[in-house]
């Protein structure tokens, strides 16, 4: 009985960990635990916080938000290419590894 119960909880705990969102913080924690300095890791919250404040200003029509993506892009490459070869390196293997590239 104790058995079983027990790998009914380790099941849910395991559906939990799965099924629960990944948050932002998380991404983050993940690439620094991989090795990218915490400069490297600045650099990329101050690009999500300024992404989420200008995003919202820009969504109000398709030609906007295109323009706005099209910038917000070049920045984006902007501050990973400003970052030390070994930030960019877990960065790349991060995009890589979720398949966001």
């Amino acid at each position: 009985m104790i058995f079983k119960q027990f790998l009914l909880l380790s099941a849910c705990i395991a559906f939990l960990a799965v099924a629960a969102p990944i948050t932002v913080k998380d991404r983050f924690i993940e690439m620094q635990s991989s090795g990218m300095s915490d400069n490297g890791v600045q650099a990329l919250w101050d690009l999500v916080n300024k992404f989420k404040v200008e995003y919202p200003k820009h969504s109000r029509s398709k030609e906007t938000t295109d323009k706005f993506m099209a910038d917000f892009t070049v920045i984006a490459q902007n501050v990973v290419s400003s970052m030390s070869k070994e930030d960019q390196m877990v960065y790349r293997d991060y995009v890589k590894r979720h398949g966001l590239s």
